[in-house]
């Protein structure tokens, strides 16, 4: 086993592919184009508009449109292999708890973090990109680990704070970003990057 104690996913992009966990839901809501304006328009204030329809539809419906959307090639695999030799999983995501929770189980994650919605009120507990880093960096003290010990992988500059946390940063979704010193494995195979991972 390598120096590798700790592997910090971002889940829409990164362990997942093609649509969003959102774009998943709005499409088993009907509301999949309104949706596409949204993601488009990147306004944090317009996440009341998507609880409201959660609470509305309810949480059964709503997971139920989980189910459309995609892993990446080789997650289940990645993230098993990781496991195997020790690794903790973390998904770090902006996204709704309800899918961040659902695959942190499916991909064996011992730590996550999440926008949380209470599905009475509809009141938003927001995760926003500028949380991830220092979120991060409260897990790795609670871990007793040190950077050159955690391994962060996202897709887009939401990721940045999370990738410059992490002794290593990797970029591994469609498009990657220009950041300094992170590695750049456009569309990456996420068992092909978790055995390059830990080679280190």
């Amino acid at each position: 086993m390598g120096r590798i104690k700790l592997v910090a996913f971002d889940l829409d992009g990164t362990l997942l592919r093609g649509d969003t966990v959102c774009l998943g839901i709005a499409k088993e809501l009907g509301r999949y184009e309104r949706m596409r304006e949204i993601e488009a328009a990147n306004d944090p204030g317009l996440r009341s508009e998507m609880a409201d329809w959660y609470v509305a539809a309810g949480r059964d419906r709503v997971t139920h449109g989980l189910e459309n959307v995609a892993l990446a090639p080789g997650a289940e695999e990645g993230c098993r292999l990781l496991r195997e030799h020790g690794v903790t999983i973390a998904i770090v995501s902006v996204t709704w708890s309800i899918a961040v929770e659902k695959f942190a189980r499916q991909f064996g994650a011992a730590h996550h973090a999440a926008t949380g919605l209470d599905w009475e009120s509809g009141d938003i507990d927001h995760f926003f990109g500028r949380n991830k880093g220092p979120w991060l960096q409260r897990l790795m003290e609670q871990l007793n680990l040190v950077s050159n010990q955690v391994v962060a992988v996202g897709d887009t500059m939401n990721d940045e704070g999370l990738l410059q946390a992490a002794g290593l940063g990797i970029c591994a979704g469609p498009g990657c970003m220009n950041v300094d010193q992170v590695l750049q494995r456009p569309n990456a195979n996420i068992l092909d990057l978790t055995k390059e991972i830990l080679e280190r």
